[in-house]
């Protein structure tokens, strides 16, 4: 199979590995011979048309939907276009069907996943891509369709990352996403889009066949998205020396990765000395009362070293009066604010005369601030569609909404009126995060998730830590999920909160700040 990407001023054709060709299947009584028109994708992406171009012994795999009999069907015609004809044996029964279903490259599916509506593919997809200079080896991406009018048209079933090498000693790239899995045996709804991806893995290696990745060549990355909307992503480049660098990438957070897209990661930046990289670049809404431990995390990166690399720290003196910093995070200080909204700043540097600056806007004298975040509320109840069916387990959330975040790395699900972990959690690995300026109360409604407290379990409760590090907890609710949620009350110091429920799992309807 041939991939073109097709530029504005340039076409470029690359011919791509195809994937390992199965035999042929003899010709037996009780079959027949059917060809099938196949088109190839021809997806309008980020940076340009894509088309798909078919080879020389391509295979798919079609699959009769009524018997899920799975047929190899062959290239037949159009080599070096994306409209063909591919021909195969099936039996009798089954070539009298109109309902068919193909995936490229020729895996196997399991057949129960057609009465659920689904395209289960049976092999599993490794971490390995394997580096073809200017695109991508087109075994390890998949394609499918449904047969409409006769015809397949087939469809991307993943999304692409493209990266320019600047280097001639790397063996190989790491790709990474802090809440979306890149590879693993993918599950595709019946039209094509995501369902789910099995035995996930949240990397892939881009690495070619023998020797390094090659200086000036651009390559792509196919990658499926279990969780569709990018985070955080990082790239770690591995030199033929064994020095491993992590290269800065353009930022994509909040990007929604879409099948058949391309998505320029440029010319990263690879080289062994330090760089500071600023995650943040202003901070707004700090509390008009002089506060000390005022945290900002992940406000920088120093790639290829660490805090020992930062030449110094500094800050304006009025508005900040202290600043230190731990491996990303920087805690810092401010002064009492009596007049009107005013500025100051942190600075870091690597080197003298280098300096970059963190704005830090402090509130005006007695300004208040008032949050409410309701689960039954439509903006809510649509975040939480994106990420996934009400009612159904779904894994790996870090959905930010409205100033709040909830994270959660287990199972966890969502009704018409509220948010369920699925079971303990803590301040790392399941909670509600927020931050505020000011000093004031919190206010979570919360209930069991059964219909009557259990006798089991009876001290799981509503949890709570600020930015002093205390942690907060609440008398069990006696709340059951068909009564009225409870309310809990919690004061807080100004800075980041997070709410959590200890022992076990609990409902969460609503949660409120209001300063004091």
């Amino acid at each position: 199979m041939k991939k073109i990407f097709v530029y504005a001023a340039c076409v470029l054709a690359v011919l791509f590995t195809s994937c390992e060709k199965k035999a042929a299947p003899e010709a037996i009584p009780g079959t027949i011979e059917k060809t099938f028109e196949v088109f190839s994708p021809a997806t309008k992406t980020e940076l340009s048309g894509m088309n798909v171009l078919w080879s020389e012994g391509d295979e798919i795999n079609v699959i009769a939907a009524n018997s899920g009999n799975q047929y190899t069907f062959k290239l037949k015609e159009g080599a070096g276009t994306n409209n063909a004809k591919f021909s195969g044996t099936l039996l009798a029964d089954d070539a009298e069907e109109t309902q068919f279903f193909a995936v490229y490259p020729n895996v196997t599916i399991r057949p129960a996943s057609l009465s659920s509506s689904k395209i289960e593919i049976d092999d599993s997809f490794g971490r390995i891509r394997e580096a073809v200079k200017d695109g991508f080896d087109a075994g390890q991406s998949v394609m499918t369709a449904q047969l409409e009018e006769g015809k397949f048209n087939f469809r991307h079933g993943s999304a692409y990352f493209k990266v320019k090498i600047e280097a001639d000693d790397i063996d190989s790239l790491v790709l990474k996403s802090s809440n979306t899995r890149f590879s693993g045996r993918p599950v595709y709804n019946i039209d094509g889009s995501y369902n789910n991806i099995e035995s996930a893995k949240a990397d892939v290696v881009l690495a070619p066949a023998s020797g390094m990745l090659e200086k000036d060549a651009t390559y792509y990355i196919p990658v499926f998205c279990k969780n569709s909307t990018l985070k955080v992503l990082s790239l770690k480049a591995y030199h033929h020396n064994g020095v491993v660098t992590e290269l800065s990438t353009e930022k994509k957070a909040s990007v929604k990765l879409a099948l058949g897209s391309v998505y320029d990661l440029g010319a990263p930046y690879i080289s062994t000395a330090p760089k500071l990289i600023l995650n943040t670049t202003s901070v707004n809404g700090v509390p008009s009362d002089a506060a000390n431990n005022l945290k900002i995390e992940n406000a920088y990166t120093v790639l290829n070293g660490d805090d020992s690399n930062i030449y110094s720290v500094t800050y304006d003196g009025i508005v900040v009066t202290s600043v230190s910093i731990d491996n990303g995070t920087i805690t810092y200080g401010v002064s009492a604010n009596t007049g009107t909204k005013r500025e100051g700043w942190i600075g870091l540097s690597l080197s003298e005369g280098a300096e970059q600056r963190i704005s830090i806007e402090q509130l005006a004298a007695g300004a208040s601030e008032n949050y409410v975040w309701d689960f039954s509320s439509a903006e809510w109840q649509a975040e939480f569609a994106k990420m996934g069916k009400e009612n159904q387990d779904i894994t790996n959330w870090d959905l930010t909404y409205d100033g709040l975040t909830i994270f959660s790395t287990a199972k966890s699900k969502y009704r018409t009126t509220f948010f369920q972990w699925g079971g303990k959690g803590s301040t790392s690995d399941r909670y509600m995060k927020f931050t505020t300026s000011s000093a004031g109360t919190v206010s979570v409604y919360a209930s069991f998730t059964g219909s009557s407290a259990p006798t089991s379990n009876p001290d799981r409760h509503v949890s709570l830590v600020d930015s002093t590090g205390k942690q907060q907890d609440a008398d069990t609710p006696t709340a059951t999920a068909n009564d009225d949620p409870e309310k809990f009350d919690f004061k807080i110091a100004a800075g980041e909160v997070k709410v959590f429920c200890s022992e076990n799992a609990l409902r969460f309807y609503k949660i409120e700040f209001h300063s004091n």
